[in-house]
């Protein structure tokens, strides 16, 4: 694989040390380029002599800390190699008690199991799409709209008519937030570029409190198109558009959180709920059109707009809300392709991205509705059978175990195509149109869901591929059907999907965001979305007892009652697998903590 280190190297030369030293405990971290296996630690102190003891942690997303190690007494001042067992790795931090030293440099051994380098470069320029393609033009209408495509934009015009999709610009909303935690802007900066979108999104036209599709990025208007006419008010625009202003709202919190909270609060879900009698009763009404002051079109299957009943249900204001029936009236169609991996709810056209959008904000992992769905299994098996047909079709060059993403994108014919897919797709696998086109940020949306299967196509991509990469990360689609093709073309919704996957996989920062919001919270009870037990506590417990047990085993000689901590960790791994409550968790975790504290 590209990047995989062959041998044990100083995996922290080169790479900041952020530091809290004025918390308590203190603790100094660093990142890794990927994910890694450790071997051994050696750490280099200011002042040597104080260092009494220290802690050596780990994580893979910087949020749940598990203890690796621990060192007290000469052992954690003898400033050699200390041997450190873990994996899959992406942060390590030390942790010492406030005043009793203070880490300068960590040297920590271990091999790259997982190259992130092309991610980081994806994702920093997939914000900068958002960041620098953004109205930032203070007295202007359209404020922090962003730009849909960069084919239809002007950089030397701030008033040219461009389109720009409502979307898109949630998206940006939450790529600010990203931005602002990886320290690419300051929290400051990224606040009020927020703050300053919502504001616009407030003051533009809607119908129900719904958003037009698309709207003029420079004046805030309403998009005519020549040959459609006026632009139709999307629910699933809105609703999109909405997860990033939830999470934005979440993360900055004051007045972005109640601006935030002011656009979820006006929009009527119910206004787009079919009430005849018949098959339609209960399903979605797609848009509305103002030319015949009425609806056209409805949600009928599976689809990227799963969240608009979710956060339809927990709509803030009663009389918009909608029954959470309609989350199970929608179309469940099962299907499969090939042997290798399990039928799953398919969607119509088998486009990625309809896989992505809701499972990519509302953190559907270890959940599962009342009819025993589990939608992020489903989304993850729907992409590893994206991977598998694009290595079994042999008509296309340019499709390969390596080289996926079937999704929404440009074709050679310089269209926009929204059937491109694989199967299952339709009724009978034959709903998706193929010619050969990939979409690499088509697949890095994907990332969260097969976090190995989607770097190898990004690095194949990148490596192999230089003519895919553009200003703001990979353009858009490729085609090597003979001749050869690329886009030109980047796009917001591919540039968001993609920048948000990553982030989840590398953070979980924008499921932990989007998941503290009560009507979130409130939507997904509702429609009976139901979690299996958190048992983190408990797992961090349990490597707490564990480091204390290979102490007291290695001592010399060993503890003589080592047995019973040895067995108060079996019985917490029992505790674990059968815990049905927090509670059941929490008692266990105690109870543990309990023995280890005896051997301290």
């Amino acid at each position: 694989m590209l990047g995989t280190l062959s041998a044990p190297k100083n995996l922290a030369a080169g790479r900041a040390l952020s530091a809290e030293s004025n918390a308590v405990p203190s603790w100094w971290t660093v990142e890794f380029a990927g994910l890694t296996s450790l071997q051994s630690v050696q750490i280099t102190w200011q002042n040597p002599a104080v260092v009494g003891e220290y802690t050596v942690e780990v994580s893979s997303d910087n949020h749940t800390w598990v203890p690796a190690v621990r060192f007290r007494g000469p052992a954690a001042q003898s400033g050699v190699q200390q041997r450190l067992r873990a994996h899959n790795v992406r942060f390590v931090r030390v942790r010492v008690p406030r005043g009793a030293g203070k880490a300068t440099a960590l040297d920590v051994r271990g091999t790259v199991t997982r190259d992130e380098a092309v991610l980081e470069l994806e994702a920093r320029k997939s914000f900068d799409y958002f960041w620098e393609l953004a109205n930032t033009d203070p007295n202007s209408a359209g404020f922090g709209l962003v730009t849909e495509r960069t084919g239809r934009h002007d950089p030397s015009s701030t008033t040219t008519p461009e389109p720009t999709s409502t979307s898109g610009t949630g998206f940006g909303l939450a790529a600010l937030v990203i931005g602002a935690e990886r320290g690419w802007k300051t929290r400051e900066e990224a606040a009020q570029r927020a703050l300053g979108t919502l504001n616009t999104l407030l003051a533009l036209d809607e119908r129900f409190g719904v958003l037009y599709h698309y709207y003029d990025r420079n004046s805030g208007e309403v998009w005519n198109w020549e040959d459609a006419g006026r632009s139709e008010v999307g629910l699933i625009d809105t609703q999109l558009m909405l997860n990033g202003v939830i999470v934005a709202g979440e993360y900055f919190g004051g007045e972005v959180k109640a601006k935030a909270d002011e656009l979820y609060d006006r929009i009527n879900w119910s206004s787009f709920r079919d009430t005849t009698p018949g098959p339609t009763y209960n399903w979605y009404h797609m848009s509305y059109f103002d030319d015949i002051e009425g609806f056209r079109y409805h949600w009928k299957f599976s689809s990227e707009a799963k969240l608009m009943y979710v956060l339809g249900a927990g709509a803030p204001t009663p009389a918009h809300a909608v029954t959470p029936e309609m989350f199970y009236a929608f179309e469940r169609h099962i299907a499969a392709y090939g042997e290798t991996y399990p039928p799953i709810v398919n969607t119509w056209f088998g486009s990625l991205f309809t896989y992505q959008f809701a499972e990519i904000f509302a953190d559907f992992r270890h959940s599962e509705d009342k009819n025993k769905i589990d939608w992020w299994r489903n989304a993850v098996v729907a992409t590893k059978t994206h991977k598998e047909y694009a290595a079994r079709e042999d008509r296309f060059l340019t499709f390969g175990p390596d080289m996926w993403g079937m999704s929404a994108c440009m074709t050679p014919s310089e269209k926009y195509s929204s059937k491109v897919g694989a199967p299952p797709s339709g009724y009978n696998n034959d709903s998706h149109e193929n010619d050969g086109t990939v979409s690499p940020d088509g697949a890095g949306g994907s990332l969260a869901m097969d976090p190995e299967g989607v770097t190898r196509v990004l690095n194949n991509c990148y490596y192999n591929y230089p003519e895919t990469w553009g200003t703001y990360g990979f353009l858009n689609a490729l085609n090597f059907e003979e001749p050869d093709w690329v886009s030109h073309e980047e796009f917001a919704l591919d540039k968001g999907a993609a920048l948000v996957s990553i982030e989840n996989d590398r953070s979980g920062l924008l499921w932990r965001m989007f998941m503290k919001n009560s009507n979130v919270l409130a939507g997904l009870e509702k429609c009976e979305i139901k979690y299996s037990v958190n048992t983190t506590p408990l797992d961090v417990a349990i490597a707490e007892a564990q480091i204390a047990l290979d102490r007291a085993t290695a001592a010399s000689p060993p503890r003589s009652d080592a047995g019973e901590l040895s067995g108060a960790i079996s019985a917490a791994r029992d505790a674990r697998l059968d815990a049905t409550t927090p509670e059941a968790v929490t008692q266990a975790a105690a109870a543990l903590k309990g023995v280890t504290d005896r051997f301290a």
